[in-house]
């Protein structure tokens, strides 16, 4: 009996310290919820912190930058104050150095004759985006007006209508990892319209990734790829074109060759200008080395394949021998110098040795750029033709000792200048003519003075800017509501900044009616503009969304796109067809 009983009470003990454990247990796990819980929060904490801090540092950039010019000014002003009342007369030094594109009046700010008044440049104006000079260019107003959207770079979401999944560079052959112009449009506009969550801001606030890759008012190439493209393909082994057409690959109908320093929106431009003028649709595939080839394979451990190990593919040449249906087209833009680049000149002279068709896209800031400040001084023909092919460079060490070693061997560097020196000498004559063409219509517009013409031609290399970034919205559109995960937000988003562009197209007004050269009339588009600019002021986006989705009901935007490579060939509706 006593047995029994102490195994009784035994037993209670540890059923007892059975239910101590169980609840200790169930405190621990509650603890370490808790301690979960708590982390999370400190990390979203720390994560908002670090926002912040970017924001500050972002704002810090944008305050020094703001400061620089006004401080330039602000002593430009006091030394001509002081030449002022030196010599009783108009201080010369502020026609000197401020822009003949003029808007504010300074009179309040520095009282001078009534009939020597001059006004401030666009950039002081009230709530407009101060932009320091780039380097590269004379040519400084892009238009303040128009919309120039920055990504936050690295921070812009990936767009969920980008696919995770792709068949992968190792196994498609190069002549196919082409993208439509559609899509190339729209994966440019979408790291620059951002999301919900990061927001945009101005190109003008683009934060430096190093001083000789990225330009104060632009966003390279360089930038692009280093920002977005490698993010966002990072161990999926798939480029971004294969990523987009995963279920089918694209082979290539259009290889475009380009220099990485360029503004990315600039060549954007140029590109489906091209296009359209040609009678390219915009479905049409394009190889582009950047969006082509896996970007991040390099990187300690990625999935690969490296940039070597694509290069040893030979794609340049794959996509030559492919003969493309319309052949290559040499993007020239104002902010890289494209005969610089070693891979540009290599593949110019090689498409033509091929026998492939090679067009020349000019965009209207490299003509402006050439045809006002090169072409207008001393600058003789040959001189802006001359090129020395031998200096060109790359920013691989081994692409470059790959590509000299081949010129090297076959034909050497003199004969590389002559070929080369040829196409560019045909490239600028044509655009020589369409310059002297526009300066002939600015004149006959806009007076006879040589400010206005020079105004009226920057009006319209600042519409074909906006008209662009109409179509990359488009694009955009169009492609995130193909695949099915577009969401209502991000569809708001673009129809917003697409009507930012509405007023900017619709400014420029000719004083007897007429037309630039190569713009056709019948794509003036006068009623559905006004439309939009009704629905603008009431911010009514019904319109808008109905026109952005239908390049042929709202034809301005192509107008201008077409007359910047001199016109349509073949018609805007073939170029559109999808």
């Amino acid at each position: 009996e006593e047995a029994r009983s102490a195994e009784d009470r035994l037993g209670a003990e540890l059923s007892r310290r059975a239910e101590v454990e169980s609840d200790l247990r169930a405190r621990l796990a509650e603890v370490s919820d808790r301690e979960i819980a708590l982390q999370r929060e400190l990390d979203l904490l720390k994560e908002e912190f670090r926002q912040l801090e970017d924001r500050l540092r972002g704002n810090t950039f944008e305050a020094e930058r703001l400061c620089r010019p006004l401080a330039r000014w602000a002593d430009e002003r006091e030394a001509c104050r002081a030449e002022s009342a030196s010599q009783g007369s108009l201080p010369a030094c502020l026609a000197r150095t401020w822009s003949a594109e003029l808007e504010v009046d300074i009179e309040a700010a520095m009282p001078i004759p009534q009939e020597s008044a001059l006004r401030m440049p666009r950039a002081m104006r009230m709530g407009s985006s101060l932009r320091p000079p780039c380097p590269a260019t004379r040519e400084l107003d892009l238009g303040g007006d128009l919309p120039m959207w920055e990504p936050v770079l690295g921070r812009v979401q990936r767009p969920s209508w980008l696919p995770s999944t792709g068949p992968g560079n190792r196994t498609v052959a190069p002549e196919e990892w082409g993208m439509t112009v559609m899509q190339f449009c729209a994966f440019i506009m979408a790291c620059f319209v951002g999301d919900e969550a990061s927001g945009g801001g101005t190109l003008a606030r683009l934060a430096k990734h190093t001083a000789e890759k990225t330009q104060a008012d632009c966003v390279t190439l360089y930038s692009l790829v280093e920002s977005f493209v490698k993010p966002w393909t990072r161990g999926l082994g798939s480029s971004i074109a294969l990523l987009m057409n995963s279920k089918r690959p694209l082979k290539a109908q259009v290889m475009v060759s380009h220099a990485w320093g360029e503004d990315v929106i600039e060549a954007m431009v140029a590109l489906v200008g091209k296009a359209l003028s040609m009678g390219i649709p915009l479905d049409t595939a394009v190889w582009f080395c950047a969006f082509a080839q896996y970007q991040p394979g390099d990187e300690p451990g990625d999935c690969g394949p490296g940039v070597a190990e694509q290069l040893r593919l030979d794609p340049f040449r794959r996509v030559i021998d492919s003969r493309p249906l319309y052949g290559m087209i040499v993007l020239h833009t104002s902010r890289a110098e494209l005969y610089g680049r070693l891979w540009c000149v290599y593949e110019v002279n090689e498409a033509l040795e091929a026998g492939v068709e090679s067009h020349a896209a000019l965009s209207m800031n490299y003509m402006v750029d050439y045809y006002v400040d090169r072409a207008g001084g001393s600058h003789s023909s040959d001189d802006m033709c001359h090129v020395e092919t031998e200096k060109a460079t790359c920013r691989d060490q081994r692409d470059r000792d790959m590509i000299r070693g081949i010129v090297t061997r076959t034909q050497g560097f003199a004969k590389l200048d002559a070929t080369i020196g040829r196409f560019r000498h045909d490239a600028l004559d044509g655009m020589r003519a369409a310059a002297s063409e526009f300066f002939r219509w600015a004149r006959r517009v806009g007076g006879d003075a040589g400010a206005d013409e020079q105004r009226m031609v920057r009006a319209l290399r600042d519409k074909t800017r906006t008209a662009g970034i109409y179509v990359g919205l488009h694009c955009l559109l169009t492609v995130s509501e193909a695949s099915g995960s577009s969401t209502a937000g991000y569809r708001l988003r673009i129809l917003r900044l697409a009507m930012e562009t509405i007023s900017p197209l619709a400014q420029l007004r000719h004083r007897d009616g007429s037309h630039p050269p190569g713009f056709d009339s019948a794509k003036a588009s006068t009623l559905e503009l006004d439309r939009l600019l009704r629905a603008e002021a009431d911010e009514d986006f019904e319109p808008i969304s109905h026109y952005l989705r239908d390049l042929t009901t709202f034809q301005l935007p192509v107008g201008y796109l077409e007359m910047s490579m001199g016109g349509a060939r073949t018609g805007m509706l073939a170029a559109i067809s999808l």
